[in-house]
């Protein structure tokens, strides 16, 4: 890869500039995540890919076959998405769910004849029992094919 004119950095300069932002994004995501109630175990392993990736990076960066910015962004990115995703993953929807607090408790029907009973408890039950997004049925599919 060709430097610009006005970039004097060398290229090892660069990719352990761009390890060391991407250890950063990961700490930052795990910070953030840690707040919301992520659990421990899955934080470490994404603090360790990311900290081996870095490493990787820069033995590779030392060795002078450093990978181009497309490949090093390949290798990281899953990671930092990772950390960012994983948190809002587990995040319960209805912070007031299981307390006498929660509006969406409050469930009217109707049954008309001998046809079954038609209520709105049917709706909010996953809410209303404190359902994270992950586990909510139709996001389930989508937050399924992201990492974390």
């Amino acid at each position: 890869m060709a430097s610009r004119p006005g970039n004097k950095q060398p290229f090892a300069a660069r990719a352990l500039l761009r390890a060391g932002l991407v250890v950063s994004a990961a700490g930052a995501a795990l910070a953030a995540g840690g707040a919301a109630g992520a659990q421990a175990a899955p934080a470490d392993d994404l603090v360790n890919h990311a900290l081996t990736n870095a490493q990787d990076l820069a033995a590779e960066t030392e060795a002078g076959r450093g990978p181009s910015p497309q490949e090093a962004m390949a290798k990281t990115l899953p990671a930092v998405v990772g950390g960012v995703v994983g948190p809002v993953k587990h995040l319960q929807v209805d912070p007031f769910a299981g307390t006498g607090a929660d509006p969406l408790a409050n469930a009217i029907g109707t049954q008309i004849a001998d046809f079954p009973e038609v209520s709105t408890a049917d709706l909010t039950a996953p809410l209303t029992r404190g359902d994270t997004i992950g586990e909510l049925p139709l996001a389930r599919q989508v937050l399924g094919a992201l990492p974390g």
